[in-house]
């Protein structure tokens, strides 16, 4: 049993936390939201899957929150609100607590280092599908495996026990040892899926049907893969492919999370996923024209709100 802090009650984070709360951990959800608090203090968290509804009674708090008794403090917040949200528990979490980052797109690791200095930090990446149907109740929309990994040797025992509950709780988890590899192909996966999802509308499994979309997605995860390789991330974009369209089998009536984000017309980490892409690939003087055109749907998709 751990005691678990998961800063962001989105989709994810209420996921994860109902399921590993029911695994008899310690969980205290955390949000900026007062009404989205409120909620799961009323109700508790509610996790769908096919027809049937499981309940949890989960701790909730407003953010910042005092997280100082917790062995393992989980980041599941938007990767534009990292800084920000990792800022306001500088000083609340514990001297040991492990800090694990379980996010879309690249510099969260770096960011979370960077804010709490003398922590351990984690590294997370979850292919596991959540969608969030209202304050607390998330829909488990199709199931997938969490990797955790890090390189430093003193939070080796932390991983594990963190493995382990994941596991236990119905969330299927492992150790990796090449992280960055892991959010690299995550963050590639994401640049091909999320942004085509959210400009079309179109549920995962629908992107599958209709071929000009998935040779999109196909030439996206080429220029993302030969961009790593600059980076030396050693990334099969043939593998990333198969990968890729297993996933979208996987979690056919998703509503990716930026879709989710274009429907409540939110701000997208669109930026973070894609832009920073075409970042990299500028520095290297390779080929961007996809991942910059997608930006720029995306962004402009953003401002178009009324």
């Amino acid at each position: 049993m751990l005691q678990i802090g998961i800063v962001g009650a989105g989709a994810i984070g209420t996921l994860f936390g109902g399921l590993l709360q029911r695994a008899g951990n310690d969980v205290t959800l955390v949000h900026r939201d007062p009404r989205v608090v409120s909620a799961i203090r009323k109700k508790g968290v509610r996790i769908r899957e096919g027809r049937k509804t499981v309940r949890a009674t989960v701790r909730a708090s407003r953010a910042p929150a005092d997280l100082t008794t917790a062995d393992v403090v989980f980041f599941t917040v938007k990767a534009y609100d990292t800084r920000q949200a990792a800022g306001m528990h500088k000083g609340r979490v514990g001297k040991r607590s492990a800090i694990l980052s379980i996010q879309n797109g690249l510099g969260n690791l770096e960011t979370l280092a960077d804010v709490f200095k003398s922590n351990p930090v984690l590294a997370g990446s979850t292919t596991e599908a959540a969608l969030a149907l209202g304050p607390g109740l998330v829909l488990h929309a199709g199931r997938g495996h969490t990797q955790i990994g890090t390189m430093q040797g003193r939070v080796q025992v932390m991983r594990a026990k963190v493995v382990q509950e994941l596991s236990r709780a119905g969330l299927p988890a492992k150790s990796s040892s090449d992280m960055s590899k892991v959010i690299w192909e995550k963050t590639i996966l994401n640049s091909a899926i999320n942004p085509i999802s959210a400009i079309t509308r179109l549920q995962n499994g629908e992107i599958l049907k209709i071929l000009p979309l998935r040779e999109l997605m196909r030439q996206v995860i080429r220029e993302g893969a030969a961009i790593g390789r600059a980076e030396w991330i050693p990334i099969d974009s043939a593998g990333l492919w198969r990968n890729a369209l297993r996933i979208l089998k996987a979690t056919a009536k998703n509503r990716s999370s930026m879709l989710q984000d274009i429907m409540h017309e939110r701000m997208t980490e669109i930026l973070q996923l894609n832009g920073t892409l075409a970042e990299y690939g500028a520095k290297h003087h390779l080929a961007i024209h996809l991942n910059r055109a997608l930006t720029s749907l995306v962004r402009g998709i953003e401002m178009s709100y009324s």
